[in-house]
């Protein structure tokens, strides 16, 4: 269900993009035996889409957009490009014959850049693009490989984009260091992490796929075609495939309180309406398929056919707003109540139903969830439908199936009711609201920190988070896996100024059974803080403060960790731009024994299309260095000259940008000693957000 943001201004919208700077390299040690390094494209045009979709404020459904770039570290560089659409047929041992397509990098830097547009998405098909899950071959030297991705309705101003590493460092056992838990729970209640996805890629055949959801060692139900029926404890993949793991897919253990299927009756439900509307009201029983215009009370503007059976498999029962017929004009307010519940002593309080929805929307008919915690006397909105212009007509053609962390009201409330409320205006009348198999119970709602993702063969996995209802919220995050975490990390994206949504802040997950001290180094000081065993926390949560506006950040335990970095965080959003939302992007630390001392950016730009006039500085690289007095040469051109150097601390936070098309692709960067960097949008300096429809 979508949330909807306003704002005055389309001007404040952003693509969130965060490409890491430095893995994996020399890419020499990471070539397979046959001197090639294979790349999958991460993620799949269909779940792609259905991700931006869910996250995006309007209809994003359709056609995507995506960009693949190739970019060589050394001369003579060949890729071999293999499409999955006909199937996976490149042979490292007959490269030529095999490949669908070759290219050759003649020169260090030299790029080869991979774009398809208006890529069907419902169905795919099997017709040739360019697109996630093709394969990419590359043989002479290590190669900068990167993928962006967004639907055409909403252009760049809603897209993700990652680095894509090889697939021979790739593990198998991933552990989520966020999730949706970060925004349910106050405080933080970040609305960053509102939505966690997670594709997993195979990068062989007859991969199987389990997920802990609560960490209990024990693999939990997948809902493997979406319809809200768990199916099996596990997936198998084959190579370049893809398995969206998200709060609809993955099923959270529940502790059942309540179940109502309404097949012996109301189970102490209750209906009411405020004006005594004598025209209908809620009722129990069996529905029926209407088809208007009808012989019933409509026969003019009439609209919808509402379900022809209950949800229950073998049931015949759910309550409708009118059973066989659509619901009446001018409709002041009709209620379905559930019982009232004591939840004294209970937490993570969640309720999910079934529903069939046909409403008209646009601010005429309005259905909505509330709840009340004080015996009825006030009810607040869980949800509502038909609030704004951007929520239109619904006609529902199935049940789905609806699900609502309530832990924020209803943990340890005495008195807790929902209801189910309908309103219609004096114009058409619609099939109505129709609800079933209702559930209460303790557990989890969404895809939560400490999610653990284990594969029996090597998987990559890639991650994208965002603002629910958000016009441009969204970030992507690539993911380590666990047997690569490090014991410390250097953050180089420095904060920037609150007034320009810059603040910084870093999540980290402590995996270790106790506690885990985390010491931290600044340019504004130093000091100690404990994340609990198993537990996510922030920066900002555990200093007080974001990450300063002039330094990187130094991170370091006894014991292995990992986490990421947000810009633009939606934490503590006191400005009229709504934080999160205007230079949002964010990065995947970078373990210490990774970094090395040079580095090719891949596809780099600061607006798409690239090259843009005035506002160059909009969006660049920040670089952070891991030891004293390096000096960073930077060759924005790949001309073999350096056109500025830096000199550097460890604790420093530079950013570089290229002051003539603000477009760093293929950008060399090499310094005298290892370093850090992440390439985004500068929140204090970018006017108009950059990277999005012009």
């Amino acid at each position: 269900m979508k949330r909807h943001h306003y704002f005055t201004s389309l001007f404040f919208m952003v693509v969130a993009i965060a490409i890491l700077a430095h893995l994996f390299s020399p890419a020499a040690a990471l070539a397979s035996g046959s001197g090639y390094s294979e790349y999958y494209i991460p993620g799949d045009e269909v779940n792609m889409n259905y991700v931006l979709d869910d996250i995006g404020a309007y209809n994003e459904s359709g056609d995507m957009h995506a960009i693949i770039s190739v970019t060589a570290w050394s001369a003579n560089t060949t890729v071999y490009y293999d499409h999955w659409e006909n199937g996976y047929n490149f042979d490292p041992d007959n490269p030529v014959s095999t490949a669908d397509e070759t290219y050759t990098l003649a020169a260090k830097g030299d790029s080869k850049i991979f774009e398809s547009a208006n890529i069907p998405t419902n169905p795919r098909g099997t017709a040739t693009y360019y697109d996630g899950m093709d394969r990419i071959y590359v043989a002479g030297g290590a190669a900068t490989v990167s993928r962006a991705s967004w639907t055409e309705a909403a252009g760049t101003l809603l897209a993700v984009a990652w680095e894509v590493y090889p697939v021979r460092p790739q593990l198998t056992t991933y552990i989520m260091p966020f999730g949706e838990d970060l925004a349910a729970k106050n405080p933080p209640n970040l609305q960053d992490f509102e939505r966690v996805y997670a594709l997993v890629q195979a990068t062989s055949d007859s991969t199987t796929v389990t997920v802990d959801m609560n960490g209990d060692g024990t693999p939990d139900q997948l809902d493997l075609n979406r319809d809200g029926v768990p199916d099996a404890t596990s997936v198998t993949l084959n190579a370049g495939n893809v398995f969206l793991l998200d709060r609809v897919s993955g099923v959270n253990p529940l502790t059942l309180l309540y179940s109502y299927d309404f097949e012996s009756g109301a189970q102490g439900f209750t209906v009411g309406g405020t004006d005594g509307t004598p025209l209908m009201n809620w009722e129990l029983g069996d529905p029926a398929t209407i088809s208007p215009p009808n012989t019933g009370k409509c026969t003019t503007n009439c609209y919808g056919g509402g379900p022809n059976d209950d949800h229950t498999l073998s049931g015949v029962n759910c309550w409708g707003t009118d059973l066989n017929d659509l619901y009446s004009n001018s409709i002041g307010n009709i209620y379905l109540y559930s019982p009232v519940y004591d939840f004294t002593g209970k937490t993570n309080i969640e309720i999910s139903y079934w529903e069939w929805l046909e409403i008209e929307g646009n601010n005429y008919d309005f259905a909505r969830l509330q709840y009340s915690t004080d015996g009825g006397t006030i009810w607040n909105d869980v949800w509502v439908y038909g609030d704004s212009g951007g929520e239109g007509n619904r006609i529902d053609t199935s049940w789905s199936k609806v699900t609502f962390d309530a832990s924020a009201y209803a943990d340890n409330q005495s008195s807790m009711q929902w209801r189910w409320v309908l309103q219609s205006d004096g114009g058409w009348e619609w099939g109505g609201w129709y609800i079933d198999d209702v559930v209460v119970g303790q557990g989890n709602v969404g895809l939560d920190s400490g999610t653990i993702i284990q594969a029996d063969k090597t998987v990559q996995i890639q991650y994208v988070v965002g603002d629910q209802g958000s016009n441009y919220e969204v970030r992507g995050l690539s993911a380590f896996p666990r047997g690569f975490w490090d014991n410390e990390y250097y953050a180089p994206v420095h904060g920037g100024d609150p007034a320009n949504e810059g603040d910084t802040d870093i999540y980290l997950y402590n995996p270790h059974a106790s506690a885990l001290a985390i010491n931290y180094e600044t340019a504004a000081g130093n000091g100690t803080f404990s994340i609990p065993s198993k537990t996510t926390s922030s920066f900002f949560q555990e200093t007080g403060s974001y990450v300063p506006r002039t330094s990187a950040v130094y991170l370091s335990a006894t014991d292995v960790f990992w986490g990421v970095s947000i810009i633009d965080t939606s934490d503590g959003d006191t400005n009229s731009f709504g934080a999160g939302r205007r230079s949002d992007w964010g990065y995947s630390l970078v373990p210490a024994f990774m970094l090395d001392d040079e580095h090719y950016m891949g596809w780099a730009p600061g607006a798409f299309p690239p090259n843009i006039t005035g506002n160059e500085d909009d969006s660049g690289v920040y670089i952070s260095p891991a030891v004293d007095n390096v000096r960073i040469y930077v060759d924005r051109d790949n001309d073999g000259i350096a056109e500025d150097f830096y000199d550097l601390s460890h604790l420093s936070s530079q950013y570089i940008f290229d002051s003539t098309d603000g477009d760093m692709s293929n950008a060399n960067i090499y310094a005298t000693g290892p370093y850090t960097a992440a390439y985004g949008q500068n929140p204090d300096t970018a006017g108009s957000p950059r990277l999005s429809r012009h």
